[in-house]
């Protein structure tokens, strides 16, 4: 159940430049924007990564290769957060994506009730249901990983 909408206006500079995966790049159907550290849930059909596992949570901005997933800077960017009861992987432009992840960096911009709400142990949260999934940049250092994670999850 969705618990709270969150929405918050930057200026997209610096760390909070939004990253564009361009329609067609992981087999999304539009554009897609998001910030950096965005973490995108891949399916790998095959292990292209030689990763030994098929589940992947990948940030946003290990993807970047200046050409079909690259930084917006300038401007102004709109960011929106779902919060659920528990982190929850779902669907944007095509391409799943996980909810918003409360932990102690995400919980001080919740409005007070529902930080309050939450408590000191975030429940849905703590046991964080996609732990061991993420991948570190250094597995995605070659030409154009958002192509090998599209390859992978096609086959």
């Amino acid at each position: 159940m969705v618990k709270w909408i969150g929405q918050n206006t930057v200026r997209a500079v610096g760390d909070f430049a939004p990253i564009c995966i361009k329609a067609g790049t992981l087999n999304n159907e539009n554009d897609l924007v998001v910030s950096p550290d965005h973490r995108l849930f891949i399916y790998q059909r095959s292990d292209k990564l030689g990763i030994g596992r098929s589940e992947l949570l990948v940030k946003v901005r290990y993807l970047l290769n200046d050409d079909t997933v690259f930084i917006q800077a300038g401007g102004y960017v709109d960011s929106f957060q779902l919060l659920f009861d528990s982190h929850q992987i779902i669907y944007a432009e095509g391409i799943a994506a996980e909810s918003m992840l409360i932990d102690t960096r995400t919980k001080p911009v919740l409005p007070a009730h529902i930080s309050k709400d939450m408590g000191e142990v975030i429940p849905g949260h703590s046991n964080r249901p996609h732990s061991g999934l993420d991948v570190r940049e250094r597995l995605l250092d070659r030409p154009d990983p958002a192509a090998i994670l599209r390859q992978a999850s096609s086959h």
